[in-house]
C-alpha cells in the first residue's frame, strides 16, 4: 500500500495530464518552463522508471487507472524515442513488458517456511523476464495485500503448506505446491 500511496503522489505532484512526469514537481520552484527528460544514459530517466512502475503496480493491483497513465506517457514520447530508440533503453523495456506476455506471480505460504522461501528463490533465479512477484502471508501482510490486489482476497494464505499462483494476462494456471513445480510452468 506504501508503493501506491507514492505512486499516487508522485503523480499529483510531478505528472502532466497529457502524459509524462515533469522532472520539477508542482511543490518545487517555480520555473518558466518545467522539463521532462526521458533520455536514457548511465541512469534511466524518471518517466522511464515512473513507466515500470506504474505498470508494475497495474498488474498487481488490477487498476487500470495505472496502465492508463502509462498509455499517456507512452503516446507522449514516441515519436522522440522512436526516432533513436536505443537512446531510450529502460524506457523500451517498460515498453516490452506493456506490450506482454507479463506473468503475475502470487505466492501464498509463510515466509519462515523453506518451501516458500525455496518457491520465491525460484522465482528470482530463472530468467522470467516481465514478472511481477507478490508474496501472500497470512494474518495483516495478507490482509494488506488484498486491499490493493483484491485478486489475491480468495486465494488461501498457506494454511496447508506453500502454493504458487502462475497467471498470464489476468489469468491464473491452478496452484502448484512446490519449487519443481513452478520452475516447470516458469520454464515452459
Amino acid at each position: 500500500s506504501e508503493a501506491v500511496r507514492l505512486q499516487q503522489d508522485m503523480s499529483r505532484i510531478f505528472g502532466d495530464p497529457d502524459g509524462g512526469f515533469y522532472y520539477v514537481g508542482t511543490d518545487g520552484e517555480e520555473m518558466i518552463v518545467r522539463e521532462k527528460i526521458i533520455y536514457d544514459g548511465a541512469l534511466p530517466s524518471s518517466n522511464s522508471v515512473v513507466a515500470m512502475n506504474l505498470l508494475r503496480l497495474g498488474r498487481m493491483t488490477g487498476n487500470p487507472e495505472f496502465e492508463k497513465q502509462v498509455d499517456l506517457l507512452m503516446t507522449s514520447f514516441s515519436r522522440q524515442v522512436a526516432s533513436l530508440p536505443a537512446a531510450y533503453t529502460q524506457f523500451m523495456q517498460a515498453l516490452d513488458f506493456l506490450l506482454g506476455p507479463t506473468r503475475e506471480i502470487l505466492i501464498a505460504g509463510d515466509l519462515s517456511s523453506p518451501g516458500t522461501r525455496q518457491m520465491i528463490e525460484t522465482a528470482h533465479r530463472l530468467y522470467c523476464p516481465n514478472r511481477v512477484l507478490m508474496l501472500k502471508e497470512s494474518g495483516k501482510h495478507g490482509e494488506d495485500l488484498s486491499k490493493i490486489a483484491p485478486f489475491t482476497g480468495p486465494v488461501p494464505s498457506g494454511g496447508n503448506g506453500p502454493a504458487a499462483y502462475v497467471c498470464e494476462n489476468f489469468s491464473c494456471r491452478n496452484p502448484v505446491r512446490s519449487a519443481s513445480e513452478l520452475e516447470s510452468i516458469l520454464r515452459g
